[in-house]
């Protein structure tokens, strides 16, 4: 979701898919989510801290509103310290004054070899989130290690990681 400059209200166009998010998150009880605040690099590291937090902030009240509970969302601001685009442009800017959504998923299950608990980010994934979900669940169910820890930020993070997941050894 993208901001305009020193604004921390979300944009009227994001509604629907903040509504939709809202109701997935009141369907599935148990789904946690964390939302990152980012701002561009203009104003003071502080200032921009603040605001990515009030973003953040914004969009969680929003999603609380409209059907999430508190306990399932997780708020951060990186302020100007994450940049998606380093460029010095306005089109850079507007790329990095937004508030990403990062699935948080922990299951804790028994299995022949003890418990095993399994936790991983699936953030910045796009149209291919569910199917890479999905998938690691997959892998995590047919080669439990006893503990995964995968940080997937990328569908190039996740090429690179799945030959260590298919030849890992419970």
């Amino acid at each position: 979701f993208y901001f305009d400059f020193d604004v921390s209200e979300f944009r009227q166009a994001d509604r629907d898919v903040l509504t939709y998010h809202a109701r997935d998150l009141a369907a599935n009880p148990s789904k946690r989510i964390r939302l990152e605040g980012h701002a561009d690099e203009r104003g003071t590291r502080e200032y921009n801290l603040a605001l990515g937090e009030r973003r953040a902030n914004g969009i969680m009240n929003f999603l609380i509103v409209n059907g999430a509970s508190r306990n399932q969302i997780e708020t951060v601001s990186y302020g100007e310290e994450r940049p998606a685009d380093r460029a010095s442009s306005d089109a850079a800017y507007q790329r990095n004054r937004r508030v990403e959504i990062a699935d948080m998923e922990i299951s804790v299950s028994e299995d022949q070899a003890g418990p095993c608990v399994r936790l991983f980010f699936v953030c910045n994934l796009g149209k291919h989130r569910n199917a890479i979900r999905s998938s690691l669940h997959y892998l995590l169910l047919h080669h439990p290690p006893q503990l995964a820890l995968l940080s997937i930020r990328t569908t190039s993070d996740l090429q690179n990681r799945l030959p260590q997941l298919l030849h890992r050894t419970p």
